[in-house]
C-alpha cells in the first residue's frame, strides 16, 4: 500500500476514534485516486467493524466507482436517538433499500439472479456525516475513502412482496419537528434491481462482498438535508414504513 494510502487510513481511523476532522492541507498532501480510496475503505473497515449494509450511487460505474460499506454497528431499526456529539454535521437522506438473502460476491450477475437474491424492501434513512473538515471541497477519492459520507442508517420493517412495490411512484414525506421539509415521489435511480446488480458486479469481494442479511441502499429520494441538534426527524413512506430519529440538543 502506498505512503498516501497508509497516511489516509491512519488519519481516518484517528477521526473515528475522536480526533479532529481531516483538514484541506492533509488532503492536498495525500492525494487519493478512486482506486486508492477503495484500498483505504477496506483497511478502515477491517479495523472498525463488520459490514452490515452497502451504500451505492445509482450512477456508479466500473470507471467511476461510487459505493461504500456501512458498518454493522451503525445499522439501526426503525427508530433511534443520538446524543449531540454522535455526529459532527449530520444530514438526512431518505431512500428505498433492499435486504439481501443470498451472497452476491462472485460476479458477473444478470438482473434476475440479483432479483432472486432479494428478500424484501425497506424504508431507509441515511444519516450522512463526514470525517473531512470540508466535504464539498475534498477530492472524489477522499470522499469515497470516507465511506461516501455515511454516518449511520435506519431501516424499517421488511416488505417481503417487494416486486409489487412501484419504486418510481413510491412517495416519501420527510418532517423535522413536525414541519414538512421534503415531499417526493419515486426514486430517481430507475430500475433499482439494476442498481444492486451494478454494485454486485463492481464490488465483487471488496470488504467481503455483498452478503446475505445485508442491506443495500439505492440512492436518495429527498437529497441531502442538514439537520440541527434538537430535531425529531420522521420519514413516512406510505405502504412501506415509517422511520423516526431524534438528535438530542
Amino acid at each position: 500500500m502506498s505512503t498516501h494510502n497508509e497516511a489516509a487510513v491512519a488519519r481516518l481511523l484517528e477521526v473515528r476514534r475522536g480526533g479532529a476532522q481531516v483538514d484541506a492541507e492533509f488532503i492536498a498532501a495525500h492525494p487519493l485516486s478512486v482506486a486508492d480510496a477503495l484500498v483505504v475503505q477496506a483497511r478502515v473497515q477491517e479495523a472498525c467493524a463488520p459490514v452490515g449494509a452497502w451504500k451505492v450511487a445509482p450512477g456508479s460505474t466500473v470507471e467511476h466507482r461510487n459505493f461504500a460499506p456501512i458498518y454493522s454497528n451503525t445499522v439501526h431499526g426503525a427508530s433511534a436517538r443520538f446524543a449531540r456529539n454522535a455526529f459532527r454535521k449530520p444530514a438526512i437522506e431518505c431512500e428505498i433499500a433492499f435486504r439481501i438473502g443470498r451472497d452476491l460476491c462472485k460476479p458477473p450477475y444478470d438482473r434476475e439472479q440479483v432479483a432472486d437474491a432479494i428478500t424484501g424492501a425497506v424504508a431507509l434513512i441515511e444519516i450522512c456525516d463526514s470525517r473531512l473538515a470540508d466535504r464539498k471541497a475534498a477530492s472524489e477519492g477522499w470522499r469515497l475513502a470516507d465511506n461516501a459520507t455515511n454516518g449511520a442508517i435506519l431501516a424499517g420493517p421488511l416488505l417481503a412482496d417487494w416486486r409489487a412495490l412501484d419504486t418510481e411512484r413510491q412517495p416519501v414525506v420527510l418532517s423535522f419537528n413536525g414541519k414538512v421539509v421534503a415531499e417526493k415521489t419515486g426514486n430517481p435511480g430507475g430500475d433499482l434491481v439494476a442498481v444492486i446488480q451494478r454494485l454486485a458486479d463492481q464490488a465483487g469481494t471488496h470488504c467481503g462482498g455483498i452478503r446475505a442479511g445485508q442491506i443495500v441502499t439505492t440512492g436518495s429520494m429527498t437529497g441531502y438535508i442538514e439537520v440541527e441538534p434538537g430535531t425529531e426527524v420522521v420519514a413516512r413512506f406510505p405502504g412501506l414504513g415509517e422511520l423516526q430519529v431524534v438528535f438530542e440538543k
